[in-house]
C-alpha cells in the first residue's frame, strides 16, 4: 500500500497561520492610526516590516515540513506518484 500524507495537520500549519494573521491584524490598525494623524509613518513602516517578516517565516516552516515530509518518506524507502503532492494551493497565503 502507497504511503498516503495524513489529513491537515491543524496543530502546526494553523498555529503558523495564526501567527501570520496576528501581525496583518495589527498592520490595518496601524495604517488606520496613520491615516487619522494619530501615529507617525515610522510606525506603520515598522509594522509593515513585522508583517512581511512574519510571512516570510511561514513560508519558510511550510517550505521545511514539505521537505521534512519527503525525507521521511525517501528514509522509509517508500515513493509516491505526483497525485499524492500536494498542490500549490497549500502554499498560498490566506
Amino acid at each position: 500500500m502507497p504511503w498516503r500524507r495524513p489529513a491537515s495537520s491543524p496543530g502546526r500549519s494553523s498555529s503558523s497561520a495564526a501567527r501570520s494573521r496576528s501581525p496583518s491584524a495589527r498592520s490595518s490598525s496601524r495604517r488606520a492610526r496613520y491615516e487619522t494623524g494619530i501615529d507617525p509613518y515610522i510606525d506603520l513602516m515598522q509594522q509593515q516590516t513585522l508583517l512581511l517578516a512574519a510571512r516570510q517565516t511561514l513560508v519558510s516552516l511550510q517550505v521545511q515540513h514539505m521537505t521534512s515530509a519527503v525525507a521521511l518518506v525517501e528514509a522509509l524507502g517508500g515513493g509516491w506518484d505526483r497525485a499524492d503532492l500536494p498542490s500549490g494551493q497549500v502554499a498560498k497565503p490566506r
